[in-house]
């Protein structure tokens, strides 16, 4: 959700923000696929239920995280983040805030070079919020990570630093 989050930030205090780095964003506003939400369903029932680890769990489960979980080194890893973080799936009634206008509509208002990564197996919500937010940021740079999923950072660790790398340099 850092991504989604850094863009938020960029339209808040847009004179605090030199450039932004956006792996697999979110998008205030963006409303997710119906299919989406369906296989999100049994982590929302879980966090309802206030059964966080098996939350934690069933997250590990959804096209999000697949690609990175056939890698078994790194599943085990993000089987053990998931459990010790599981907390951060409590519902809370104020969990986010939200800014009183989305990024949806807005994204036109950034004017820091902004480099979208996202992995070429990341969910098909994850690939439309890429390209609505580097057509929507006049000279946003899209690159596709291709094999990555969600976890692109995790799941192709090399490639991330050296996009990442360069664009700092650039910019």
């Amino acid at each position: 959700m850092g991504g989604g989050i850094a863009i938020d930030f960029a339209l808040a205090y847009p004179d605090r923000v030199k450039a932004l780095a956006l792996a697999g964003p979110g998008l205030s506003g963006f409303r997710f696929s119906e299919k989406g939400n369906l296989f999100m369903q049994p982590v929302w029932d879980a966090m309802a239920a206030h059964d966080s680890l098996r939350a934690a769990e069933l997250w590990l489960e959804t096209p999000f995280m697949i690609p990175a979980m056939e890698h078994e080194e790194l599943a085990l890893q993000l089987r053990k983040l998931a459990k010790d973080n599981s907390r951060a799936w409590i519902p809370f009634k104020i969990q986010e805030r939200l800014p009183m206008e989305p990024a949806t509509g807005r994204l036109a208002e950034i004017q820091v070079p902004t480099l979208v990564l996202v992995g070429s197996r990341d969910y098909d919500d994850i690939h439309t919020i890429a390209d609505l937010v580097s057509e929507g940021i006049s000279g946003a740079e899209k690159v596709v990570v291709e094999g990555a999923g969600h976890m692109l950072n995790l799941e192709r660790p090399e490639e991330f630093n050296n996009l990442v790398s360069a664009f700092i340099s650039k910019h």
